[in-house]
């Protein structure tokens, strides 16, 4: 009987890629020159690599690198599309244009935790990677979602109708749209953390009976043991992780 790859879920990095090398050295999915060594593993990450910490672009170009070497070892590498993606890339596609809010689409990235230095090190290549990102994956019966909020259900009624919306609005120049899209992923930030039921909700037409959804949050590194082929890896002060086993009761772990 062939047991199913080992499945990891890996909440917000911002920028913290010491931290992020660390972790995934110590789950024996790189090696000492972070080549993939993951084997057979599936690896996602939640998004929202930038801002906050000093190197989100690098932790783009290590995920991008591990996500064409895994495939050899019949292991997959993938990546959600965050809220942090669209504010680095709306801050280089309108820079000083003005938004709804009364500020631009650079002063609200900025305020958001990003660093110049980033923006000038982001590329064509890491644009086109970044706008390819899906906002929702089905993964077996988990429904992999960044944000607990209702933002997907305003773009479509099934995983692909909102996939779909969100490459259109990240290839386009409707700098509306863009501002519109900021707004609803930060629409939430203030409220308090929904319970499993709630995150459901806005989710209901996905094709999935579960949805995990890892947000800026602090919580520990720490990797699950004790769910048979799943774990998830969270660097401090970064992302939030869900109980993969059951998700009706989602387990924080905070700092």
């Amino acid at each position: 009987m062939n047991r199913p790859a080992p499945l990891y879920i890996v909440g917000d990095i911002h920028g913290q890629y010491q931290q992020l090398t660390g972790l995934l050295r110590d789950a024996g999915l790189v090696d000492d020159r972070l080549a993939w060594a993951g084997g057979a593993a599936h690896v996602w990450f939640m998004g929202d690599f930038f801002d906050r910490g000093p190197a989100g672009i690098a932790a783009v170009d290590l995920v991008m690198r591990l996500q064409s070497e895994a495939p050899a070892a019949g292991g997959q590498v993938e990546s959600l599309l965050g809220n942090h993606e669209p504010l680095i890339l709306s801050a280089q596609r309108f820079g000083e244009r003005r938004t709804a809010w009364g500020g631009t689409f650079l002063w609200d990235w900025r305020r958001n935790g990003g660093s110049d230095e980033e923006l000038e090190q982001l590329t064509p290549r890491h644009i086109a990677w970044l706008t390819s990102l899906p906002a929702m994956a089905l993964v077996g019966d988990l429904l992999l979602v960044h944000a607990d909020s209702t933002i997907y259900s305003s773009y479509g009624s099934s995983i692909d109708q909102v996939n779909a919306a969100f490459r259109a609005l990240l290839a386009s120049d409707d700098a509306a749209a863009w501002d519109r899209l900021v707004a609803q992923f930060s629409d939430r930030a203030d409220r308090p953390r929904p319970h499993a039921d709630q995150l459901d909700a806005p989710l209901p037409a996905r094709g999935g009976r579960r949805a995990a959804g890892l947000r800026g949050r602090p919580v520990c590194k720490r990797r699950r043991r004790d769910v048979p082929g799943r774990a998830w890896l969270c660097l401090p002060g970064s992302g939030a992780g869900v109980d993969a086993r059951n998700l009706n009761s989602p387990r924080y772990c905070e700092t």
